[in-house]
């Protein structure tokens, strides 16, 4: 039996199958299709379901509110079972609910760090502990573009999160303080919420031209290093000499020397050999020697584990607020993503993360404005909800050169959000701007622009090199709709099923329902390369289905219908696939279910 009952009405059925899935993404095994076996009767097998589910969960809406069943299912929560959730942000949850505070899932579309799902799910968890096998969040959902090309994001923050002191292997952009070097590394978080940080330091300016360098001042050798780093007044760029003098400046008791000695290690410039443990230690005599930059990139490392630190998020947090205190902007932005997730030992408080956006935003940093508008647009920490004030905020990160705030404008301009006019060529300049500067969903927005002519001339072709700089940069979803190119043999590529096979495989990976669902197709008639293997098609499809792809669902109700695959004959399995993708948008499954219901 299931561990989670989900009540909802029929009119809600497409947010209720993402819903669904998130959940069974997180460990839970989830009730909620109505698949009745058979020779049972609807009511008691239904009862039988609810009787046995350790949590109900209920979600309100207009519909759901004037439901008897949904009123009733929900009743049969109220021993202490019940997590309530709202799909409309102003509906009021009938008498005998409305004592019971209830989750605001309006705003989400199935990103991760949704602030209202995290705490959902630990309400859940609270009733019902995840199964031990899976305990990682459910990806990031997709919007659909039009012919076979899909287009992330149809709502500001359904997919884009905060920025944070983050490491690893993806995506954004390269942020700075006041002056520009290569981030250590990058960080993306799954579908929906992306997180950016760098390794930032300050320098003081002008500087004099330095005289006594050789004599041991320590500060005129930081001026120097600094000289040849950016190759600025006079000198020639020189890292290897400017990582001697910053060496110099840091054995003479500069911290400015020693922070950015320890970038040089981190990113293995100047001559040296990457050394994170030697970064590490030089940020830790930066921070103890007051350089607020430093202690934040220190911070970054404890968060993360790094440089042979054990990972210790209440460590970071502490010298995140040892930054900001001493003035470092990314220190006080990445102390409000640890307010705002509740993180590194403290209590969540959305309320003081806005405070340290804003604080961060007005100093100039960027993702701090960015941050604060994700607030603005979501109504969260103490803000009234103004869409008109995140764009704006949006504006002003995409000025100072944040490639998400230019990403999420563009996802105002395109929608008529915020108070603009809706405006696609504007919208199409702002995808291409942030992926001019590396945001791999900038470039997938703006091939599906060019796929359907929508702001700019069709240009197959250019959507193609598009979703293939998405595909490169991450973007699952690019390496979908490249693959559909390949199978079409259009925007100037010559049909390749077996590259698009590949394409599929590497999307399907990356958690793009859509892939797994082509994919399955080439396994069912063999082509591409592949040999006909019905069972894992089926499998595929199942996949594609669970992830919200509606042709997917058709896919899997044919093999239903008809016996395949493994799959015994279950009439009633297909009709509700085929009811599935029909209401998520599959023309297909329409036209499935109608041929179901028409037959003889």
């Amino acid at each position: 039996m299931a561990q989670i009952f989900l009540s909802y009405a029929r009119e809600d059925r497409p947010r209720a199958s993402i819903l669904a899935v998130a959940l069974e993404r997180c460990g839970w095994s989830v009730w909620w299709d109505r698949q009745i076996p058979y020779g049972r009767d609807f009511r008691a097998y239904t009862q039988e379901q609810l009787d046995r589910a350790a949590c109900v969960v209920v979600l309100w809406s207009s519909a759901s509110v004037e439901s008897q069943f949904v009123r009733d299912e929900a009743s049969e929560g109220l021993n202490g079972r019940l997590v309530p959730a709202l799909l409309e942000p102003d509906v009021r949850p009938p008498l005998g609910f409305r004592q019971l505070q209830a989750a605001n899932l309006s705003s989400w579309r199935g990103e991760t760090l949704h602030e209202e799902f995290v705490d959902f799910i630990k309400s859940i968890e609270a009733i019902v502990p995840r199964s031990a096998f899976d305990k990682s969040a459910p990806a990031v959902g997709a919007a659909p573009g039009l012919e076979g090309d899909s287009a992330q994001v149809v709502h500001v923050t359904d997919n884009q999160g905060f920025d944070s002191a983050s490491s690893s292997d993806a995506t954004p952009t390269t942020l700075t303080e006041s002056w520009t070097h290569r981030p250590i590394t990058k960080l993306s978080i799954a579908g929906a919420a992306v997180l950016v940080v760098v390794l930032a330091t300050i320098f003081a300016a002008p500087f004099s031209r330095p005289k006594t360098c050789e004599q041991g001042v320590a500060d005129d050798c930081f001026a120097e290093g600094r000289r040849y780093a950016n190759g600025t007044e006079g000198r020639v760029k020189d890292p290897a000499r400017a990582a001697a003098l910053f060496q110099k400046a840091c054995d003479g008791g500069n911290a400015d020397g020693c922070n950015r000695l320890g970038i040089f290690y981190a990113n293995g410039d100047g001559g040296l050999s990457r050394d994170m443990a030697r970064a590490v230690a030089l940020y830790q005599k930066a921070c103890d020697l007051g350089d607020g930059f430093a202690c934040n990139n220190l911070g970054f490392q404890y968060s993360e584990g790094g440089g042979g630190l054990t990972k210790d998020e209440t460590r970071a947090a502490a010298l995140y607020q040892k930054a900001c205190d001493d003035g470092s902007l990314v220190g006080c932005n990445n102390l409000g993503l640890d307010y705002a997730f509740g993180r590194g030992g403290l209590s969540k408080d959305l309320t003081r993360a806005v405070a340290l956006f804003q604080k961060a935003c007005d100093g100039g940093h960027t993702p701090g404005c960015y941050n604060l508008g994700v607030n603005y647009g979501a109504g969260d920490g103490g803000l009234v909800k103004d869409e008109v004030r995140a764009v704006a905020l949006f504006q002003k990160a995409c000025d100072g050169g944040h490639a998400p705030g230019c990403y999420n404008l563009g996802v105002n301009y395109a929608a008529g959000d915020g108070g603009l006019v809706k405006d696609l060529a504007r919208a199409v300049a702002l995808y291409e701007r942030a992926c001019d500067d590396g945001f791999e969903l900038g470039c997938l927005n703006l091939g599906v622009h060019y796929s359907k002519g929508d702001g700019v001339s069709k240009n197959l072709t250019r959507a193609v090199a598009l979703y293939q700089k998405a595909c490169d940069r991450g973007s699952a979803l690019g390496c979908s709709n490249l693959g559909n190119y390949y199978a079409r043999g259009d925007g100037g590529l010559s049909r390749d099923p077996t590259r698009a096979v590949a394409l599929y495989q590497k999307a399907c990976e990356g958690g793009a329902a859509a892939g797994c669902s082509d994919l399955g197709s080439y396994y069912a008639d063999g082509t591409g390369g592949l040999s006909k293997d019905l069972a894992r098609a089926v499998a595929l499809f199942q996949q594609g289905c669970d992830g919200g792809d509606a042709d997917g669902c058709s896919n899997l109700g044919v093999y239903y219908w008809r016996g395949g695959g493994g799959l015994l004959k279950d009439v009633a399995r297909a009709g509700a696939l085929f009811l599935k993708a029909c209401d998520g948008g599959s023309a297909v499954g329409c036209k499935n279910l109608d041929a179901l219901r028409s037959r003889p």
